[in-house]
């Protein structure tokens, strides 16, 4: 018996060594074929010092870093599974597997997700420098020597020397080579996928930013602090509690301090309170006078201005002087665009011109007090006037990507509550449909995300930086992708039903 048990495994051995001398024969007759026409399309990248080109036609997208599922037994290159759309995602660092030295992944770094005959495979680059045409006469066989001459298909000779072109294929079928990696992969495909990561039925696509959420013990500091909150202001509707400890959940800084936490629940629960407020005198009266409380006047026998109140003695007591006025100037020119609003809806006006509800979100945008008050609690600081102006644009620019993709997303229910929605200023405007409408304003929010991603890339360009403003940065990331997880969820909760 042991015996036969020994031969069996040894043709398996067998079996299994010619498969993956099959798959590399293989993926490199495919790679080969990518080099059949007269000229050749590539997108350059950089690893480390190293350049190297892709065939532009492996290509599927490029995505910022995020966070990486790990991967048990897999090769030291393989840093981790990407969650990207709902499906798993092998990850090789290029940098690693081609010099041999692991290196701690920066914020920065991209992952070029390629399709190859063995599914999409994700290379980590620290850049991508340049997209190149060539001649096939200028491209020869690769050098023998180098060091990872294995992976190569072919070298580009340039006029600044000769560019390798890597073959894709060949990186995957090493990957798929071992049944660890195979398995763990498979594994990472049957877990429960991550919402950060999830397409929206209702069109706005997972957005390419990490996402932190809290965790358990977090989300109890959560839970207590609205418990007091609900307790203090006589508030008696769950659902702003429910609200509100979504948006916490995801609208959160990386590793938060507890302060932090409790600020930024009580703000989403006060600020909430007000958003949702219904457009009639009630409305205006009540932020009449909150705004009072704002500027020092006492507040009147209602929740809502027992609720400013309560968080306006919290911020003094957590926050210096000139902070704390700062973030009252953002609160109070928040007041403006809800008093604008509920005073346009009161008089019965319809929908407002396009521009004219541009320029109220725009004022909004440019005084969104969570983020501030992220900024300030999480001490993320930064020196000289230059850096700050950068810094403002880019939290204006973030702040610009939530507000389109939250009119998007509830456009149906704003226009069931008769709220002002971006959707329908459009459709308005251009007098189209509103599916047609929001065709538009997914545009609006594409090049929202591209205006962003260029300002978060000057900001930080300053090689002297206050201390936390990398993580202010993250925070910025993950509120991007984490308000549109916490609406998508609530608009399944409670908002379908407006």
């Amino acid at each position: 018996m042991a015996q036969e048990v020994a031969a069996l495994l040894a043709r398996l051995g067998s079996l299994q060594a010619e498969l993956v001398g099959l798959r590399r024969e293989l993926v490199t007759r495919i790679g080969r074929t990518q080099l059949g026409d007269t000229k050749i399309t590539l997108l350059v990248c950089r690893a480390e010092q190293q350049r190297f080109g892709l065939p532009i036609q492996s290509v599927d997208v490029v995505v910022p870093v995020a966070e990486l599922a790990p991967l048990p037994e897999s090769a030291p290159w393989v840093v981790g599974a990407l969650n990207h759309h709902g499906t798993s995602i092998v990850v090789v660092d290029v940098r690693q597997r081609f010099e041999g030295e692991p290196h701690v992944i920066a914020s920065s770094e991209l992952i070029v997700i390629c399709g190859t005959a063995w599914g999409r495979v994700g290379l980590l680059v620290d850049e991508v420098v340049d997209v190149l045409t060539v001649n096939l006469e200028d491209v020869d066989e690769p050098a023998a020597g180098v060091c990872f001459a294995k992976f190569l298909v072919a070298v580009v000779q340039e006029p600044g020397g000769s560019l390798p072109l890597v073959e894709v294929s060949k990186l995957a079928a090493e990957c798929w080579s071992t049944n660890d990696t195979e398995f763990a992969m498979k594994e990472r495909d049957n877990a429960d996928c991550s919402p950060s990561t999830t397409d929206d039925d209702r069109g706005v696509r997972a957005l390419p930013f990490r996402l932190y959420s809290l965790g358990t013990e977090e989300m109890e500091v959560v839970n207590r602090t609205l418990s007091r909150w609900v307790e203090e202001t006589g508030f008696a509707r769950r659902s702003y509690v429910q609200v509100a400890a979504e948006y916490a959940r995801y609208c959160s800084a990386p590793k938060p301090t507890r302060r932090g936490i409790e600020l930024a629940t009580e703000y989403l629960a006060w600020f909430l309170c007000l958003n949702d407020l219904p457009s009639d005198d009630y409305k205006r009266s009540t932020l009449r006078d909150v705004r009072g409380v704002c500027q020092g006047n006492d507040p009147l026998p209602r929740p809502e201005s027992r609720a400013t109140q309560n968080f306006l003695t919290r911020l003094a007591a957590e926050l210096p002087g000139v902070a704390l006025d700062r973030f009252r100037r953002r609160m109070l020119a928040m007041f403006d665009a809800f008093e604008w609003e509920a005073e346009w809806l009161q008089r019965g006006r319809g929908v407002p011109a396009l521009d004219e509800y541009l320029v109220q979100r725009e004022h909004l945008i440019a005084h969104f007090p969570y983020i501030e008050l992220w900024r300030l609690t999480e001490g993320a600081e930064i020196e000289g006037p230059e850096a700050w102006e950068a810094l403002e644009r880019v939290e204006a620019a973030n702040t610009r990507v939530i507000f389109w993709v939250n009119d998007i997303l509830s456009t149906e229910r704003d226009a069931r509550k008769g709220k002002i929605n971006l959707v329908e200023c459009i459709a308005q405007e251009e007098g189209c449909p509103r599916a047609t409408a929001l065709e538009h304003a997914h545009q609006r929010l594409e090049q929202a995300v591209g205006a962003y991603v260029e300002e978060r890339a000057c900001l930080l360009r300053f090689t002297v930086r206050g201390a936390g403003i990398e993580r202010h940065v993250q925070f910025l990331d993950s509120v991007l992708e984490g308000n549109r997880v916490a609406t998508v969820a609530l608009h399944d909760r409670f908002w379908g039903a407006g």
